[in-house]
């Protein structure tokens, strides 16, 4: 039986050639997906109600917490 020092770079060495190029961590694509999704709802709630928000503006409050023209983030009363 080999010592642990010697199964050490065979690991390391399996692990990289085992992930593929430009593979990004465990589940940074549900999460991706995700925010859009819930991105694309609220957009779709918010035009049912009459908000004329653009899409855009809607994704930006999602990711910054704000949207362009406002200057603070409203505050639940």
């Amino acid at each position: 039986m080999n010592p642990p020092s010697f199964r050490l770079p065979l690991a390391k060495t399996l692990h990289e050639q085992g992930r593929l190029q430009g593979q990004q961590p465990a589940g940074t694509y549900a999460r991706r997906v995700l925010e859009q999704l819930l991105i694309d709802l609220s957009w779709y709630s918010s035009r049912l109600e009459g908000n004329s928000k653009s899409l855009l503006d809607t994704q930006e409050l999602f990711l910054k917490g704000r949207s362009r023209g406002m200057t603070k983030t409203p505050q639940c009363s």
